[in-house]
């Protein structure tokens, strides 16, 4: 085997882990927004609360 098969060998190997772990990291991000239902930018698809965003009507 010649070395510039094997550097492409390992290349493409590389190529194929790093989309593999980009495609998993961004599958496991958790949703940040406001949960909060009384809020006007009420997001239910949040899955961790992040209350400052949350916006009021004023009364």
């Amino acid at each position: 085997m010649s070395d510039l098969f094997k550097i492409q060998s390992i290349t493409r190997i590389l190529k194929v882990f790093f989309f593999v772990g980009v495609v998993l990291l961004s599958f496991s991000c958790k949703k940040r927004g406001c949960m909060d239902e009384n809020a006007i930018n009420y997001d239910a698809d949040a899955e961790i609360a992040d209350n400052a965003t949350c916006t009021y009507l004023p009364f």
